[in-house]
């Protein structure tokens, strides 16, 4: 009984660091999108480049 509960919390104890650190880069993701909304330049899309001429 002792090994299943130990085998247990060794699980949920790795779950909840691949959450935390899951946590932490959805904020680096967050904060860099709002950095990327705020920036003054508009994104570039290389679509609407204009293609050099032969």
């Amino acid at each position: 009984m002792q090994h299943a509960y130990d085998q247990l919390n060794e699980v949920v104890t790795e779950q909840a660091m691949r959450q935390d650190r899951m946590q932490a880069v959805l904020k680096a993701m967050k904060e860099k999108m709002d950095d990327l909304k705020e920036s003054k330049e508009p994104a570039q899309d290389p679509l609407d480049e204009k293609p050099p001429h032969y």
